[in-house]
């Protein structure tokens, strides 16, 4: 029980990090798309 909640810790977490990522990547793009 202790390791399936551990396991989903660890999924929100990446979860987290892959949106982060991804807004990051939006507003990348968007300054380039602004850029050119």
């Amino acid at each position: 029980m202790y390791d399936v909640k551990k396991g989903k810790k660890i999924r929100e977490m990446e979860l987290k990090l892959f949106m982060h990522i991804l807004k990051n990547a939006q507003n990348c793009i968007q300054n380039i798309i602004d850029y050119l």
